[in-house]
């Protein structure tokens, strides 16, 4: 179903990138299956050449959707255009499960996707997709009489909704689309690294040295691509994955802080302050609220 080009190397290294062609099947267009991150870990920067949705069943971790780190948990919902590269880790210690759907549009005489669209949907921004997304997979598992017409209405809804989430984010669509759409296997390499709950302590020299890059051409090189500064991405990283542990509320603050990185406690609350408006257990209570 799925096929794998890694014409890009001619041989599949430690940190690639795969392009994968998905066979539709012409009689009932949409190709669906169940897939857990945590047992089965996406390493790397994979793209698809149709259109990919997304729904969250359960568990949480982070998304990395062409140059953005976006945190997941269940409900939430993913689209994801073709051509645009993304990969996935789930939280630590945490089992998870999605449903993600292959599928084009147009087959379903839906309105065509957003060229490059990478948008992860909170179920607390659009319970409503949520609803959406569970009818869908039902429809599709399910292949009750008439299944057709219900997928088709069910399909146009949803990306008539994913059009207008879109296009209600048109700042973030352009900082995204004025960066590369396709990122350099040594700063894949890089981000790979970060992820790696035991590769938190190193320093950016040391991750230039594996990367093979100076320690100036990687930061050019990580920031033309990425966005942002290797420290700042390496921040970001840490506070979704702090996020993510602080959705349990019998884990300390203290055992989070030590667990996704940070330097001490103090840290954890300084930069986590910084980036949220809220020190930990102030938006873990937010959370629970």
């Amino acid at each position: 179903m799925i096929g794998n080009n890694h014409g890009r190397t001619g041989r599949i290294p430690e940190y690639s990138f795969s392009d994968e062609h998905i066979s539709l099947d012409p009689d009932f267009p949409v190709f669906m299956f169940s897939f857990s991150v945590s047992h089965d870990p996406i390493r790397n920067l994979h793209c698809h050449d149709v259109l990919e949705l997304g729904l969250c069943l359960k568990g949480n971790g982070i998304f990395i959707i062409g140059n953005a780190i976006q945190p997941y948990e269940a409900g939430d919902v993913i689209a994801i255009g073709p051509e645009v590269y993304h990969r996935a880790k789930s939280g630590a210690g945490m089992e998870d499960l999605w449903y993600f759907l292959y599928f084009n549009p147009e087959d379903w005489e839906a309105p065509a996707n957003t060229p490059g669209i990478g948008k992860l949907v909170g179920h607390g921004e659009d319970a409503g997709l949520s609803l959406l997304m569970t009818m869908l997979t039902d429809e599709i598992r399910d292949r009750l009489p008439d299944c057709k017409t219900g997928i088709r209405g069910l399909i146009i809804t949803i990306m008539v909704l994913i059009s207008r989430l879109e296009r209600a984010s048109v700042e973030d669509t352009m900082r995204r689309d004025s960066l590369p759409q396709v990122i350099d296997e040594r700063i894949n390499k890089a981000m790979d690294i970060m992820i790696s709950a035991e590769n938190h302590q190193l320093g950016i020299r040391e991750l230039a040295n594996r990367c093979n890059l100076s320690e100036p051409h990687f930061r050019h090189l990580f920031k033309e691509q990425v966005g942002m500064s290797p420290k700042h991405f390496k921040t970001k990283l840490q506070i979704n994955m702090a996020m993510n542990m602080l959705k349990d509320k019998d884990l300390r603050v203290v055992d989070i802080s030590e667990e996704c990185g940070f330097e001490s406690l103090s840290s954890l609350n300084r930069l986590f302050k910084k980036e949220t408006g809220f020190a930990p257990l102030q938006w873990r209570t937010r959370q629970q609220k």
